[in-house]
């Protein structure tokens, strides 16, 4: 998904959910796996009951309605349980909210009204044979957003105050870049209402009406809008709605990942094997606590994390985690050494925690 993530079809497939004790037994533990000299597994029956499936590039809604299950302890099959389209509509809501909120802001600044700006945009879209919410060769990236809000206000003849306004802020050529997976908070600069301030606020003002276009849009809606702290702020928000689990507190966050503000366990490229098998335990230890879900956001792609497995065959050690490259259905071992440099790759790339505690 090419903004927060890059934008693929991971619907998963119209194949049954459960798994016959055997299949899961198939799935779960490794060839020979009798033979080795030391072996474990932890696996999560919750995980496997309570995950749902994609059916569409919306990873960051199904991914958190199968946490919010395994918490909650309930199996998608009850009536109570969460689906992606209950996620889906707080992300809606969440970011047309956010939004218009962010227009206010801005108007408040220019003295005057968008509304010019906005049309002269589509126009240029439409130019440039982009639109909002677009797939393939009409989609728009954040770099795609800030190059034609350049151009509809460099080019702009008309009267309109607001763009009269915004060509004289953005006289100076801004080379302000907004990073691809970039989370859309808020970012503070050394000269407020500076050409780099208007250009930055105003490609990520349009970032989220794209943004919003992929989630409202009727075929295979996207969440690639979503990035770790609306996925964090969604759970706790969801939780807080009362609807299942009263008197209990639903804590969001950060696990594991780059060092990051507020990542609980930070790994670095400088960590020794010794410390990069103590992450590894800790992961352990916060996956079998009992309380809490996890999921992992792995090369643009969120999804649950099933199980853990390790094993020693006299020469080295293996750690993996399961979970899926694509939609939901558990499916892929993944080495531990793969993962860290995944999440060493991008701050971006972490693993999320659900923790439900009595209040």
């Amino acid at each position: 998904m090419a903004d927060n993530h890059v934008e693929v079809d991971e619907a998963d497939s119209g194949t049954k959910e459960d798994l016959k004790p055997g299949e899961l037994e198939s799935l779960v533990l490794p060839e020979n796996w009798l033979f080795y000299p030391q072996f474990a597994c932890a696996h999560s029956k919750r995980a496997f009951d309570g995950w749902v499936k994609q059916p569409s590039p919306c990873c960051a809604a199904a991914s958190l309605a199968g946490a919010l299950n395994v918490v909650y302890r309930m199996s998608r099959n009850l009536s109570k349980s969460l689906s992606h389209s209950d996620i889906m509509s707080f992300y809606r809501t969440h970011f047309q909210e956010r939004h218009v909120q962010h227009k206010l802001q801005l108007e408040t600044a220019l003295c005057t009204s968008l509304d010019g700006l906005e049309s002269a945009m589509l126009v240029t879209l439409e130019a440039k044979q982009l639109q909002y919410g677009g797939v393939g060769p009409a989609k728009l990236t954040k770099t795609l957003v800030r190059q034609c809000l350049h151009d509809c206000v460099k080019d702009n003849t008309t009267n309109d105050p607001g763009m009269k306004t915004l060509k004289e802020h953005l006289s100076q050529d801004s080379e302000t870049l907004v990073a691809e997976e970039w989370d859309s908070n808020a970012m503070e600069f050394s000269n407020p209402m500076s050409s780099e301030w208007w250009m930055f606020n105003l490609t990520i003002y349009f970032h989220r009406m794209d943004g919003l276009a992929k989630l409202t849009r009727p075929e295979k809606p996207s969440t690639a809008i979503c990035g770790n702290a609306t996925v964090l702020d969604a759970a706790t928000s969801i939780h807080n709605t009362g609807r299942t689990a009263p008197g209990t507190k639903l804590t969001s966050a950060l696990f594991m990942g780059k060092k990051a503000p507020g990542c609980q366990v930070a790994i670095s490229t400088t960590d020794s094997p010794m410390t990069q098998t103590q992450a590894w335990k800790q992961l352990w230890s916060k996956f079998t606590d009992g309380r809490t879900a996890l999921i992992v956001h792995l090369k643009n792609h969120y999804a649950l994390i099933f199980a853990l497995r390790e094993w020693n065959d006299n020469s080295k050690w293996t750690r993996q985690v399961l979970t899926a490259r694509r939609g939901q259905r558990p499916t892929t071992w993944i080495d531990w050494d793969e993962l860290r440099t995944t999440m060493l790759s991008c701050s971006g790339y972490k693993i999320l925690s659900f923790t439900l505690e009595d209040n």
